[in-house]
């Protein structure tokens, strides 16, 4: 008899909890609908420690003087650099100008990104007990975004988005309705 009533609370515990774990993303997905544009956004990709770029530094430097070698290596990291930076100010500043729009519609989770000149649309769920937010593209190429919630309230949200290239801190404010 003991044993019915200790399975019987068990139960009764475990869809407690499942509940519950369900109604919190409910409620952070009533948080998270409308439009939210970018009020920061900041470069936060980590540099290995001890990375040594030797890209463009020529094969046969047979007939350089030595120090010939080491300016020619120091001028081709530097443009590398210096690309590889003006590529991350370029995407810092396409995020600045393109806000997020999370709705509801016909009991369908729909996220729209607008970039200058074109518009990722598609389904948007949390994952992780509302720890991420996915968007999945619905057009053909099938991309995915995926963005860690570091604080999520009624007015602002701060993500980190994980792109191919970099991961940026982005600061968004909700929209006035």
């Amino acid at each position: 008899m003991k044993l019915v009533h200790l399975t019987c609370c068990s139960i009764a515990c475990a869809l407690l909890l499942f509940f519950s774990s369900c109604s919190s993303t409910k409620s952070l997905e009533t948080k998270m609908i409308g439009r939210w544009n970018p009020v920061t956004v900041e470069d936060i990709t980590p540099v290995p420690a001890g990375l040594v770029v030797t890209i463009g530094i020529p094969k046969d430097t047979a007939g350089l003087t030595e120090s010939q070698k080491l300016g020619q290596a120091d001028s081709t990291t530097d443009i590398s650099a210096a690309k590889k930076e003006g590529r991350i100010s370029r995407m810092v500043q396409m995020q600045m100008r393109s806000p997020v729009i999370f709705s509801v519609v016909d009991k369908k989770r729909v996220a729209e990104m607008k970039f200058p000149g074109k518009s990722l649309q598609g389904s948007w769920k949390f994952k992780k007990q509302g720890k991420q937010i996915l968007i999945k593209e619905t057009g053909g190429k099938n991309r995915k975004v995926k963005m860690a919630v570091q604080s999520l309230s009624d007015s602002v949200t701060v993500v980190v988005a994980h792109l191919k290239t970099v991961d940026l801190r982005i600061k968004y404010k909700k929209a006035e309705k």
